[in-house]
């Protein structure tokens, strides 16, 4: 919103005392007080310049243009109760003084880890206020070495957790942050003890925990049947598959779930059991209301996780391997990896049972050696009734030699109607060379999009030898705008005699696609000439 140049920005009494119901008064001097409120919540939640004088809220520049919107913000709790603490001791006193009996937004900064700081004590001071802190964010960095952390750092950061385990019925929000700066990289992961003086907050929407370590006996009391949002990066959540299960059946309404364990990889230590559990059955942690899934860590890791979720085939998901295959090689045996291979294939297929019953494909797949992305494309006249999501992303690691590992993707590829059937693809030379009929199950493609040039040469070649059996149906080859220019002239006009050829007894009869933004006149004259009018298309 945007206030009127000639409001004046005086706080003197004879301007306050002019501000009364007359034409004289401008408009919006005389908005009703529940709209300030609301002008006032939005600039202090959106304004993130603050005074570096007075080292006061953000808002206070327009709360305080007179002497009604002053005692308007004065008599607004929830003005106050947000962003703290502040960079000063007396604002963030003053602050919470003027929010004496609602719940309070805290974030702890980096700042904090500097004992000799003001904003050291004033973080405290709003943590001895915790029974009534709805929202939490803890952002810690502390310096480490290959041998540990420094005592005086340990200390600081047990006593930041220690000061939430005390009773709060408000908590919505927490976001606990451990950052490490370590040479060589190592995980730590501090302990977080039992919060809430040992009882579930009964509020709690969302969780994010980073470098940190769950009490191990027993699922943790942050696991609520209320928690929305759940993300845990670089904690070690849980020991083994029965566990995570219990910790994941926990929450029920869960919305967005992310696991992953990226930064540590080599660090055996937050890794978790993966053998199939003997007491759950695979897909039996149901995540009804499940719309996003992230996960990210070991191969198998993330695959088991995966097979015992039942999440509604819409959830985008987006699985990606965090560590090379070639860095565990010898440490799992043929027999292992390809039993979890078939896992993962069953566990798609299961996950996409509903959408194959109904014959839904995705609208364009990115087949890939060691990946496979996938979009349905939003807009479509039953967008609302679909059941397979807007995106899906599974990245693996190039294993090198494991062409058991990677027969994850192929295999996928192969029995899955949801890819297989898609009408719009890209082409993988990678994935093509290493193995040559991965692109035979795409019998229903109408339309292929080159983002590398170099790849015009491999189907130029395919082509040749295979004809018009490599994609019987084709209708369009489209080269990505911003991926060819004319230095790759004899590429495209390579490309464009062996589709011309390749077609030339077929019903169809594919249109090139070439955009003309970088690509001169004379060059798509010549495009023109070789596939013909009708069939160039820029």
């Amino acid at each position: 919103m945007f206030l009127p140049m000639h409001i004046p920005m005086s706080t003197s009494s004879s301007y306050s005392e002019a501000v009364s119901p007359s034409t004289t008064t401008p408009p919006v001097l005389r908005l009703p007080t529940e709209l300030i409120n609301r002008i006032f919540l939005f600039i202090a939640a959106h304004y993130r310049v603050t005074d570096e004088y007075l080292h006061a809220p953000p808002c206070l520049f327009l709360t305080h243009i007179c002497r009604r919107w002053r005692t308007v913000a004065l008599d607004c709790q929830e003005l106050w109760s947000t962003r703290l603490p502040r960079s000063s001791p007396r604002w963030t006193d003053l602050c919470l003084s003027r929010a004496p009996t609602i719940p309070l937004d805290a974030a702890i900064e980096y700042e904090f880890m500097d004992t000799d700081a003001a904003y050291h004590q004033n973080a405290w001071t709003v943590l001895s206020q915790w029974s009534r802190i709805r929202s939490l964010r803890v952002h810690a960095l502390y310096q480490a070495t290959f041998f540990g952390v420094e005592a005086s750092a340990v200390t600081m950061l047990n006593s930041l957790l220690e000061a939430l385990s005390g009773r709060n019925t408000e908590l919505e929000q927490l976001e606990l942050s451990y950052q490490t700066q370590s040479t060589p990289p190592s995980w730590f992961g501090f302990e977080l003890p039992q919060v809430c003086a040992g009882e579930q907050p009964p509020k709690l929407r969302d969780l994010q925990l980073t470098n940190l370590a769950l009490p191990s006996a027993t699922p943790s009391l942050l696991f609520t049947a209320s928690l929305c949002s759940l993300k845990l990066y670089e904690t070690k959540a849980w020991t083994d598959v029965n566990a995570m299960i219990q910790c994941l059946q926990a929450t029920p309404m869960l919305q967005t779930l992310e696991y992953i364990f990226s930064e540590y990889y080599n660090d055996r230590r937050w890794a978790f059991d993966f053998q199939p559990s003997r007491q759950y059955h695979e897909r039996c942690v149901h995540l009804p209301h499940l719309e996003h899934l992230k996960l990210g860590c070991f191969w198998i890791h993330t695959i088991t996780i995966f097979k015992y979720i039942a999440a509604p085939s819409r959830c985008n998901v987006d699985i990606f391997q965090a560590q090379n295959w070639a860095s565990v090689k010898g440490q799992l045996n043929d027999d292992t990896v390809t039993t979890h291979a078939h896992a993962a294939r069953e566990a798609f297929t299961q996950h996409f049972a509903a959408a194959i019953a109904q014959e839904e494909t995705f609208d364009f797949v990115r087949p890939s050696r060691c990946a496979i992305s996938a979009k349905s494309i939003s807009g479509h006249s039953n967008s609302e009734t679909r059941l397979l999501p807007s995106t899906f992303d599974l990245r693996l690691s190039d294993a090198g030699a494991w062409e058991t590992g990677l027969s994850v993707v192929t295999a996928m590829l192969a029995q899955l109607p949801v890819f297989a059937g898609t009408q719009h693809i890209t082409f993988s030379r990678r994935l093509y060379t290493s193995n040559l009929r991965a692109f035979d199950v795409f019998t229903n493609v109408r339309k292929m999009t080159f983002y590398d040039r170099n790849e015009l040469w491999e189907v130029a070649s395919i082509l040749r030898s295979k004809g018009d059996t490599f994609l019987p149906v084709l209708e369009d080859v489209v080269l990505a705008e911003g991926h060819f220019v004319e230095s790759d002239a004899n590429r495209m006009y390579d490309f464009a005699k062996a589709l011309r050829d390749a077609y030339v007894k077929s019903a169809c009869k594919p249109r090139l696609c070439v955009p003309g933004k970088h690509i001169s006149r004379e060059i798509l004259d010549e495009l023109r000439s070789l596939v013909g009018p009708q069939r160039l298309v820029n």
